[in-house]
């Protein structure tokens, strides 16, 4: 009896199973049209999709689609460029038809223009708003890195390692030299990333390669928080960067944190943890292909044979003995993580937001780095009294990077295809404890797991952004507002070169010390006068301002060689062979700036932007330079004869303007003496 209970329990259960596989696999075949809730007419390019899957489709030229689904559970979501969001539970519905509504808020979004804001329907000049709900799905420590893809025009470019500055590009190449956009953070310009180098070792950096040997970056966009952008805008063409005059000529990308909001306190935490791995290998020769391939090469060239890939000689590596896989012993696994905890709320007269934030990403390869650490903390505070507006943003970043190091003869990547498989990963001969080639190979051959172990660069960096406001309504339509700044980023970097042998073409023969410590400070002041008035069907805008900044970089950098081991790796650690050098550059800016927007019963629109610039960069005879700029735009949509259903705005806009680049360097129209030139007078070196 017991038997047989327990047989029907397994037919029972068995039974279950089937149906829920044979449930699990009926699709559902779902069609329908989507018309607009206006005009009643099918909207072409519809997306249609299976909300929590991949499955989608999009609707054909009368609006109609046909899709299959997982079931009656499954719910679609259709979108459209300009339209509500609409979803649906599938059900038993087999015909589902959809009205979408125009969203008529993103017409009158407000968007920040410089200076100012305005409705994104009024816009005149080329101004992208980038759609920062899609940042929360980026996974990154770099705000450049989360605008890529973002929006049309704007270029990012940057390696993948750890902590790698990335390049910015809004339309190309606008000018020579410094191509980086300006970066605007709620309402003041923060410093761009600077290359700073006093030691004169001039080995690429960044822009170029994967170099090192000189000071990192000062400034830029890397150290703040992603988390913490409420909106991006990115001014793109002259008309509409013309407001930042001299500063302008590569696009201005403008980015608001996010400010608190009246409530109860609102604690969030976002967390995130990953790993990272590089999947795809090339296939590359093992020690067998690669000597018939080198061999071969060289009696077509008539020459001999290395002696390692020579059968008949004593020093031949066979394949039985060295095979190494470079990609097997390079390659590991990374792990990416950020944290973000952080608290919003307020009254009627004060809000705030705070976050904390830690990130942390590991490279792919063996060896201490390449890793990035960083730590991030922004407070935004705002209070109202009366007629009075003012608020603070402090933000505070610490971050640490340790570098991917290679040879002094290549880059990374370019070192592990080249290596060869007859070199072995390890040798205990050899000064460091790495394997490399020597005069039987007949050739240089790197060991990229050697120099990555081998060589230490690490980059600390601080940066603290400070802005206070103030925002006195003077009249209903007349409004003053002063902006102070303080941006200062401080670093400390150091790279150490022990004694090594890896092979006979790959030494170093001194241990080196190279420390490099330094400051940028930014300190910049606005005043701003703000009008604005609607009376019948005009509607005028208007903003004056004066604005006044200065900085400086300073960078003092000290060598010492000579080291022996154990190693004590500060400048003191050698009782001779230290040097030092030093420098300073100081910059200042004044600027007087005016635009003034009108538009007339919302169709004809017109603005026009003057700002002059003295800058300490330019030369006594070229003291300040004029940005003028006026665009024009018409809402053809909004004339009483336009009556297109399928089209919910058509403008058409013209702009002309003139924007400049003053990041040409310090003191370049001086004339100076170069005392690094020498000549030999009596026997002896003079400078």
């Amino acid at each position: 009896m017991k038997e047989k209970r327990l047989f029907i329990l397994y037919l029972s259960g068995l039974l279950l199973i089937l149906s829920m596989g044979m449930s699990y696999s009926q699709q559902t075949l779902v069609k329908g049209t989507i018309i607009d809730a206006s005009s009643n007419v099918g909207l072409p390019g519809v997306n249609v999709v299976e909300k929590g899957t991949t499955n989608g489709t999009i609707t054909d030229m009368n609006g109609d689609f046909s899709i299959e689904v997982a079931g009656p559970a499954s719910t679609l979501e259709f979108s459209y460029v300009g339209y509500l969001t609409e979803t649906m539970v599938v059900g038993d519905q087999t015909q589902i038809n959809i009205q979408l509504v125009e969203d008529i808020a993103k017409l009158d979004e407000v968007v920040v223009i410089g200076y100012g804001t305005q409705r994104k329907s009024d816009l005149t000049g080329s101004v992208s708003v980038v759609n920062t709900d899609n940042l929360d799905k980026i996974v990154s420590n770099d705000i450049s890195k989360v605008l890529q893809g973002q929006t049309a025009g704007v270029q990012v470019f940057g390696g993948g390692e750890p902590g790698a500055i990335q390049r910015v590009q809004i339309r190309g190449i606008g000018t020579f030299g410094n191509t980086e956009p300006l970066y605007v953070i709620d309402g003041v310009p923060i410093s761009g990333a600077t290359n700073i180098n006093v030691s004169g070792q001039s080995i690429q950096f960044e822009n170029n390669a994967a170099g090192y040997g000189s000071s990192a970056p000062a400034g830029g966009i890397s150290d703040f928080n992603p988390a913490d952008i409420e909106s991006v805008q990115i001014l793109k063409d002259a008309s509409a960067a013309a407001i930042y005059g001299a500063r302008g000529a590569n696009g201005v990308v403008i980015i608001t944190t996010k400010r608190g909001k009246t409530g109860t306190m609102k604690v969030t935490y976002d967390g995130n943890f990953g790993f990272q791995h590089i999947q795809k290998r090339l296939d590359l020769c093992n020690t067998q292909q690669f000597q018939e391939i080198n061999n071969t090469a060289r009696l077509n060239d008539k020459t001999f044979m290395a002696r390692v890939n020579n059968p008949s000689r004593a020093e031949y590596i066979s394949p039985d003995s060295i095979d190494t896989d470079w990609q097997k012993e390079t390659f590991d696994w990374g792990h990416i993580t950020d944290h973000n905890l952080s608290l919003q709320g307020g009254t009627e007269y004060a809000t705030y937001f705070a976050n904390l934030n830690y990130f942390d990403q590991t490279g792919t390869v063996v060896g201490d780095g390449p890793r990035y650490t960083k730590y991030n903390v922004q407070l935004n505070l705002d209070q109202k009294k009366g007629r009075l507006k003012f608020g603070e943003s402090f933000s505070y970043t610490y971050s640490k990077q340790l570098r991917l190091t290679s040879s002094r003869w290549s880059n990374y990547v370019i070192e592990l295809i080249q290596a060869i498989p007859i070199v072995q990963v390890y040798d205990s001969a050899n000064v460091g404890g790495y394997g490399g080639s020597n005069n039987n190979y007949l050739q240089i051959a790197g060991n990229p797991v050697a120099f990555n172990n081998l060589k230490k660069v690490t980059y600390n960096r601080h940066r603290f952004l400070g802005i206070v406001y103030g925002e006195l309504e003077i009249l209903k339509c007349l409004s003053y507002r002063i902006n102070l700044s303080y941006d200062r980023a401080e670093w400390f970097n150091t790279e150490f070169i022990p004694v090594y042998n890896v092979g006979n073409r790959h030494t170093w023969e001194i241990a080196t010390l190279n420390e490099w410590r330094g400051e940028n400070p930014l300190m910049v002041m606005e005043n701003l006068l703000n009008f604005k008035k609607e009376f019948g069907k005009h509607d005028i805008a208007a903003v004056v301002g004066y604005t006044a900044q200065k900085d400086w970089i300073e960078d003092i950098y000290a060598h010492a060689e000579g080291f022996t081991e154990p190693y004590k790796e500060v400048i003191s650690g050698v009782p001779s062979g230290q040097t030092s050098l030093g420098e300073l550059y100081e910059h200042t800016m004044l600027s007087y700036l005016g635009r003034l927007n009108y538009s007339y019963a919302d169709r004809y629109l017109l603005t026009a932007t003057l700002r002059r610039d003295y800058s300490s960069n330019f030369g006594p005879n070229n003291k300040y330079g004029d940005f003028p700029a006026i665009a024009a735009a018409w809402k053809v949509s909004n004339e009483s004869f336009f009556n297109v259903p399928f089209i919910n705005m058509l403008k058409i806009r013209g702009g002309w303007g003139k924007i400049g680049n003053e990041k040409i360097g310090a003191y370049l129209y001086e004339t100076t003496v170069n005392n690094a030139v020498t000549y030999v007078f009596g026997g002896q070196l003079f400078p």
